[in-house]
């Protein structure tokens, strides 16, 4: 049996909900259920890390039609949890890819499979134990949804 979606807006999270029926056969007595499920699809399900070095991604940052959107956000950084540690998880959650990782600094990379444009720039902010993530993007949904989901995993 093969299930197939097809998902067409990408820029933002979908969810996607649905009935499985199925038949169960024993001898001769037949049954009928449903399966509910729902599907939660990320917009980063469909960002995917892409290599880039600094002088690649300071140019692509200076194009300034490939980052027309720009979110910001701060968010607590846990004593249990290293900057190093908080830049690979953005970078797992988001599916960026690291461009530079500096002591109190990252950039990171990645596009959408439809060619839209992710660059990330994470800061730490030592005095007040937070991050700062500054999400630029080629179209502003896809931004916002990026933001939110990492600050469902922050907080």
């Amino acid at each position: 049996m093969t299930i197939n979606f097809n998902v067409k807006l990408i820029t933002q999270s979908q969810s996607l909900k649905s009935v499985l029926t199925y038949s169960l056969q024993k001898g001769d007595v037949s049954s009928s259920h449903n399966l509910n499920f729902k599907l939660q699809f990320n917009a980063s399900a469909f960002v995917v890390p892409e290599s880039c070095d600094a002088g690649r991604f300071a140019q692509l940052l200076g194009e300034s039609n490939n980052y027309p959107a720009h979110v910001n956000t701060k968010l607590p950084l846990a004593a249990t949890r290293s900057f190093r540690n908080a830049v690979a998880v953005i970078g797992g959650l988001l599916h960026v890819g690291e461009v530079t990782v500096l002591e109190n600094g990252a950039s990171m990379y990645g596009r959408t499979v439809q060619d839209h444009h992710v660059a990330l720039l994470v800061k730490a902010l030592a005095a007040t134990q937070q991050i700062s993530i500054d999400i630029k993007a080629s179209d502003a949904s896809l931004a916002a949804a990026l933001k939110a989901q990492i600050e469902k995993e922050f907080y």
